[in-house]
């Protein structure tokens, strides 16, 4: 459903002006947390959008997924660097090409080219 003023994604507790400064105000503060997160070494999880921290070890963190859709957890494991979710712990190569170049010790490929 669409709002027929604004054209936006419905939202029938505020008016089209409101709307908008919520909007603004929650891109404010997504990149406020993407700060705070680089900063104390967190991630969101891209499967179930849970953050994780960092305590040691390299780059590619194993986490114990669960969706609430889901009965049981799923290990998977997550860039440090760059939040992506990663097919196994050993970094496997996708198109040739590995998601840590210089070793999970380092920025993966998708920080390396930032």
């Amino acid at each position: 459903e669409f709002c027929s003023e604004c054209r936006q994604k419905w939202h029938p507790y505020r008016d089209c002006a409101d709307e908008q400064k919520f909007k603004e105000k929650e891109a404010e503060n997504d990149q406020l947390n993407q700060a705070f997160f680089q900063q104390h070494q967190m991630v969101r999880c891209p499967r179930c959008g849970i953050v994780i921290e960092k305590t040691s070890g390299c780059n590619s963190i194993q986490h114990k997924c669960k969706k609430e859709n889901e009965a049981e957890y799923t290990t998977i494991y997550v860039c440090h660097c760059c939040g992506e979710y990663l097919k196994d712990h050993d970094h496997e190569k996708e198109n040739g090409q590995n998601h840590f170049p210089k070793g999970p010790f380092e920025l993966c490929r998708k920080m390396n080219s930032k």
